[in-house]
């Protein structure tokens, strides 16, 4: 190669190498005051990736006292993301951090460090819900690692608290220990047939994470399994709507709706009919007649509550908290061709 070429690889690799040890701008905030309500709405603890302007508008209105050091930016959503991270903190020095990133990783890459306070605490301190927002090049998944370590100790250690890919085939985002995933029944189909698909809750997978501080990943999940969720379905020009099951109200008081999720045991959402793990987009009113890429997204929704023992008498333990957050699951797509 002659002294020319290598000087115009020079010039092509550099501006390559600069974007890839680029670092995402990242922004933090807080919710000053955890009321239950508030917990009730968006969990204690989760990992979000925002992908539209109208997610975001919608997390904003779940989360009005938010509180941001320095006011988030406009995001270009047809190139950018925005990874969402945020816990229950028990002290004001507690804080978020971006500790790496690797954008050009596939799926690309983000760690964020929860450096929390392990000294006295006094009694008055307040528990307040602490929030990190890295914007990133956008892509279908990422991989979310997020560590934590004490601020007083002698010998400084980092624990891993979760590490998993959001947005990959296994689900979304994740919220108090729970995920959610789609699947079609068919990534290909006629001009007029029905897409069906298989909605999915189960435990998310922390990978070789051992939670100690950024919440826990319980061993079961307690939800309510009838169709408080929806489906962001994107036609081939290009509109978005929201479309929701509206449930036979008769048959939503006779039959239970509350289920325990567990490793084994994960829930197929409620269909309209049955738990069977087939929900009809036309049911829901899906169109589509017109050819071309359909592209769609669930979204799963719930308000916490405590459940008492009496109320599923089949779970025998304590009484515990009927999961509750905003999720959105993995994105698939399916091509209507004649």
């Amino acid at each position: 190669m002659n002294k020319i070429a290598w000087i115009v690889c020079l010039l092509l690799l550099i501006p390559a190498l600069a974007l890839a040890d680029d670092k995402p701008p990242v922004f933090t905030g807080i919710i000053k005051q955890v009321t239950t309500d508030r917990l009730q709405t968006i969990g204690q603890h989760g990992v979000l990736v925002i992908r539209s302007q109208a997610r975001l508008d919608a997390i904003a209105k779940l989360m009005p006292e938010l509180k941001w050091d320095t006011p988030l930016p406009k995001i270009d959503f047809d190139k950018q993301a925005a990874v969402m991270v945020y816990t229950v903190s028990g002290h004001g020095k507690d804080t978020f951090t971006l500790d790496k990133s690797d954008p050009a990783a596939n799926p690309p890459e983000l760690a964020i460090l929860y450096t929390w306070y392990n000294g006295l605490v006094s009694a008055a301190e307040e528990a307040s819900l602490k929030f990190i927002v890295a914007i990133i090049p956008a892509a279908p998944a990422v991989k979310v690692t997020v560590l934590s370590q004490p601020i007083f100790e002698d010998k400084p250690h980092v624990t891993t608290e979760l590490s998993s890919i959001i947005g990959g085939k296994d689900g979304g985002d994740i919220v108090d220990g729970l995920h959610a995933s789609i699947t079609p029944k068919a990534t290909t189909i006629k001009p007029g047939e029905d897409i069906l698909i298989d909605f999915v809750l189960h435990l998310a997978d922390p990978g070789d994470a051992k939670p100690e501080q950024f919440g826990t990943m319980p061993k079961s999940i307690v939800a309510d399994g009838f169709p408080k969720y929806g489906l962001l379905a994107t036609t081939p020009d290009g509109k978005t709507a929201l479309l929701k099951l509206k449930p036979d109200k008769m048959l939503y008081r006779l039959t239970p709706s509350y289920w325990e999720i567990t490793t084994e045991k994960p829930l197929h959402l409620w269909s309209g009919k049955s738990y069977a793990g087939v929900l009809s987009l036309k049911e829901v009113g899906l169109d589509t007649s017109a050819k071309g890429t359909y592209t769609i997204t669930g979204l799963y929704e719930e308000r916490g509550l405590e459940l008492s023992p009496d109320a599923r008498p089949d779970i025998p333990r304590e009484p515990q908290r009927i999961w509750g957050g905003s999720i959105t699951t993995n994105t698939i797509t399916v091509e209507v061709k004649p």
